[in-house]
């Protein structure tokens, strides 16, 4: 099934939900004379899928200007369980995914 929200981050939604989203591309190029170059567009879709043995699967895009690029990684559901409970704290603004 899809998830709704990033299983690190509950308070973030994923693309399934958000859509494709426009980052900031704050590092400002410069050419030999010094002159800012104009910066290109920066775009990032992240997905998760999560399987009835609780494993996720995570596919994340970015596109700059024309180029592509991407990677996809299987967490099986032990190693899930243990970074949830090593980062689940009271402490977490819920809604918000801040963590303290």
């Amino acid at each position: 099934r899809q998830r709704e929200t990033e299983y690190l981050n509950p308070g973030m939604p994923t693309s399934f939900k958000a859509g494709w989203r426009h980052e900031c591309a704050c590092v400002v190029q410069i050419d030999p004379q010094g002159r800012p170059l104009p910066a290109e567009p920066y775009y990032e879709w992240q997905g998760e899928w999560e399987n009835r043995q609780g494993d996720v699967v995570r596919y994340s895009l970015s596109v700059v200007g024309m180029h592509l690029t991407g990677y996809a990684a299987c967490i099986p559901k032990r190693m899930v369980d243990e970074a949830t409970r090593r980062f689940a704290s009271p402490a977490q603004v819920v809604g918000q995914g801040l963590w303290r």
